[in-house]
């Protein structure tokens, strides 16, 4: 279970830094026309990493810049159809 965690982790940031790099995010040069949320999902069980806290930062500083707003949560309750249909990312 832990590895799928680990897994689902990295694949939703590999995916989302993935966006950025090839262009389908938003360019900052044209402004979204309406803000759109991103989840950022961080639950672990027993070792915590210290890079959380400055990765949570650089998604948020991101958002900033790129028009989308970043709510973070350890409650894996919300992947569910209805927890994630506000989400765009």
């Amino acid at each position: 279970m832990r590895r799928l965690y680990r897994y689902i982790t990295v694949t939703v940031v590999a995916a989302f830094l993935a966006s950025l790099l090839t262009g389908t995010a938003i360019s900052s040069a044209h402004p979204p026309e309406e803000e759109y949320e991103v989840l950022f999902f961080h639950k672990t069980t027993g070792f915590r990493h210290d890079s959380i806290p400055a990765a949570l930062t650089a998604v948020q500083e991101l958002g900033a810049e790129h028009g989308f707003t970043v709510t973070q949560t350890q409650d894996a309750s919300v992947f569910t159809d209805d927890g994630l249909a506000r989400f765009e990312a």
